[in-house]
């Protein structure tokens, strides 16, 4: 039983370092969005798709 928990933890907390990367790469973008002016904005969004 023990194991089974312990599987469960360590697969949560990689998945949560995957996921604190994605993170911190979506936040690299604030600072060019927020300087975008409206018309500029949706122009670049769809690059970002």
């Amino acid at each position: 039983m023990f194991n089974f928990f312990k599987r469960f933890f360590d697969y949560n907390e990689k998945e949560i370092i995957r996921l604190k990367k994605k993170v911190e790469e979506i936040n690299s973008f604030e600072d060019k969005c927020r300087s975008l002016k409206d018309k500029d904005f949706h122009p670049e969004t769809k690059k970002l798709r």
